[in-house]
């Protein structure tokens, strides 16, 4: 099971702060940029610095083609 837990907007993005839940608990934290997951599962929820590293990073990427 997933949910939203943080919802940012980087310009005409959205950012996403992602938690993943399984039968133990939280078993993790996603990043999504417009829906698309940018960040492998982390162990910790990110902090907005981590958040807006990562959107740079996909922000690279898309620019690079």
């Amino acid at each position: 099971m997933e949910r939203i837990l943080q919802t940012h907007h980087f310009g005409p993005h959205q950012v996403d702060v992602v938690e993943h839940l399984d039968d133990d608990g939280v078993a993790g934290f996603s990043v999504l940029v417009d829906q698309e997951m940018v960040s492998d599962v982390l162990p910790d929820r990110p902090d907005l610095e981590a958040l807006v590293r990562r959107y740079a990073a996909w922000q690279s990427r898309r620019a690079a083609g």
